[in-house]
Parts: C-alpha cells; structure tokens; sequence
C-alpha cells in the first residue's frame, strides 16, 4: 500500500509518515509512506505551481497512491474557512484519478498559553471543537474521510492529564503527540487498533491512548474483587488496578485476545509495580492488588485478590 501524507511541519514533526509506516508494519501491514510537506504550507498553495505543488504533481504523475492524507496549515479553518475548502475540494479534484482514497487529517488546539489562543480569545478546547467542525465540513463537501487526531488530543489530555502531548513550542506534537496521531490515522485507515507500538510509551500513556481509539468491542472482561463482580467492556477497564494493553492477533490479523495491564499495588511509601499479561478468550488471571486506605482519616494498607476473565462481547 503507497499513502501519501501532503501537509507541513505537523505531518514532519517527528516524522510522522516514517512512524505511521513503523506501525503498520509492526503490525503485518506493508506500507510505503511518501510526504510533500513544506514548513506553514497550505493546501491551496500545492495548486499553485511552485517547487512543492511541482513535486507533488510529478509524484503523482509517476505513482499512483492507495491514500493521501491532507493536513492543513493548523489556524487557517478557523481563521479563512473559504480558503481552506477551496485548497481540499481542488486537491481533490486534481489528483482524484490518481488517489485511491483522501482522508483529512485533523489537527488540534494549541495548548493552553499558547499566542494564537489570546489572540482569538479561545481556549484550547475551543481551538478544538472550530477545528474538527471545519474538518468534516470540508470533508463532507469533498467526499473525503477525516482522520479525527485534533479530537483525539483532546480527550487523551482530558484521560490523561500528564501526558504530554505538545512540543516545548505549545503547537506542534512531541514524539508522543505525533504516535497518537500515527495510531488514530491507523485506526481510521484500518478500523482497528494497533497491536503493537513502534515506540516505547509508558504505560499509562498507552493505556489512555487505547482508551480514546476504543472501537466497537471484540471482547469484554469478567472482573471479580473482593465481593463485586461486574462484566466491562474494554473501554471501561479504568479501575485503579486494571487496564487495556492492546489486541493480539492471529496470523491473518484478527483479535484473538487482549494485553491486560495489572497494577500490583502503590500507596504511601511503596509501589509494587505493573504487569503485562496476554490473555486469550476464556483464560483468567489473577493476582494481589495493594494499596493504602485513607478512607477514616488514617493510613491503613490493605490489599484485595482480583481475577479477569476474558470473553467474547455479546453479539447485538
């Protein structure tokens, strides 16, 4: 499969293409990634006959891609919506015989303190919702689909408040920004998620990650601690000893169980630690959970005996 990713320095921050094919292939999927970017480029621009718009129609002169993903400069629907619609419906238009399918990547609000916030008088999630509104707007107009990265940002952040998903610059993505972006354009492109990362995260980063690409369920988990046992969907394993890890695959790529992120135990004064254990429809795990109790007022550790069940999701 050839994509093309045509956009600025928020598709070669970190370099997003060459990270996009590192996931596809970690996970058995044969992808060459080719990029027309330019620093503070617009879509508009790649129709204008300059060095870059040349490069780019003499690429697809001579290589016909299964997809392109378009990324706009990161104010301009918001601050020139006819502008930005006219660059996507042309671009489509243009190369539509030579691209199998256009996916618009949607980018984020900046982060809070960020010059363009105060300018506008937005706040990051404002930045936000105009962003991915004017996205599939222009989407909608140009019969493409759109790679939802800016509103996948936002809900990591709001999942995971640590992770840092911005450059020291407060606007493009830091190494982890750019692997959620990979893995949303994954998801989007193959309409599942990624068992494996090309990157090393920490855990929590994964697990939010994951959390914010849920899919429809394949499977669903029979939790049981203490006297409670409940029956969860993947995405609701947000209990403070549990978590989802990702898909295993058999060998034509379909899920055939889950990584289960176990959190021995922290509390005052110790940390047990975390592990990663794979699980297949059917098989159990468990293991001792410890904390500290603080509920009356005091400093008591305890610790509860948790067992998950993988199963198959019911059918609907």
């Amino acid at each position: 499969m050839k994509v093309l990713f045509v956009g600025n320095s928020y598709t070669y921050f970190n370099d997003l293409p060459g990270l996009f094919a590192e996931l596809c292939r970690a996970n058995g999927r044969e992808v060459e990634a080719l990029s027309v970017t330019r620093g503070g480029r617009r879509l508009i621009q790649n129709l204008e006959g300059d060095e870059a718009a040349k490069e780019l129609e003499s690429l697809l002169k001579e290589t016909a891609v299964d997809v392109c993903f378009l990324q706009e400069q990161s104010t301009l629907p918001i601050v020139d919506y006819p502008k930005f619609e006219e660059g996507v419906l042309g671009l489509t238009e243009t190369y539509k015989n030579r691209v199998g399918k256009f996916l618009l990547y949607m980018t984020w609000g900046r982060k809070e303190g960020a010059e363009f916030l105060a300018e506008h008088n937005l706040t990051r999630e404002e930045m936000t919702n105009r962003l991915a509104d004017a996205y599939e707007k222009a989407a909608a107009r140009a019969g493409a689909e759109v790679s939802p990265v800016g509103r996948r940002f936002w809900a990591a952040g709001q999942e995971e408040p640590l992770m840092e998903l911005f450059d020291p610059d407060k606007t493009h993505p830091s190494p982890v920004g750019s692997m959620l972006a990979a893995m949303t354009h994954y998801v989007t492109l193959f309409g599942e998620l990624p068992a494996k990362l090309p990157m090393k995260l920490r855990v929590w980063e994964e697990f939010a990650m994951y959390k914010v690409l849920a899919l429809p369920p394949v499977f669903q988990m029979q939790v049981t601690h203490g006297d409670l046992s409940e029956i969860l969907p993947l995405s609701k394993l947000d209990h403070s000893f549990m978590g989802f890890g990702g898909y295993h695959r058999d060998e034509n790529g379909k899920p055939d169980g889950i990584y289960l992120i176990c959190d021995k135990g922290h509390g005052y004064g110790f940390d047990d630690g975390e592990e990663k254990i794979l699980l297949r429809p059917g098989e159990s795990h468990e293991f001792i959970h410890s904390y500290t109790d603080t509920s009356d007022g005091t400093w008591e550790e305890g610790s509860c005996h948790v067992k998950a069940t993988l199963l198959w999701a019911e059918e609907e």
